[in-house]
């Protein structure tokens, strides 16, 4: 398995319990592919470097895992569909 690092940019107005939502479904993909999420912070609402959309600030989440290299395509495209995400990388 491979270390990887995402870090995710939500939409800033979200509520928690949404916010929580999408953190989890996140963790179940990757219990679900094999992975094992090693470190998982949460760096709150930040200003963007640039407007992405209407919005100037973003909701930043930051995760180690270590994964088979299958799941990422796969927490990529699943990630890309949320209407709640702004970035990812």
């Amino acid at each position: 398995m491979n270390e990887y690092e995402m870090i995710v940019i939500l939409k800033p107005d979200l509520q928690s319990g949404l916010l929580e939502k999408i953190n989890d479904k996140a963790k179940k993909i990757l219990e679900e592919g094999k992975g094992k999420l090693s470190e998982y912070k949460d760096y709150g609402k930040r200003k963007l470097a640039y407007t992405i959309g209407k919005d100037d600030y973003g909701h930043y989440t930051y995760y180690t895992f270590s994964a088979p290299g299958e799941l990422i395509s796969n927490l990529e495209r699943i990630l890309k569909y949320e209407e709640s995400v702004v970035r990812f990388l």
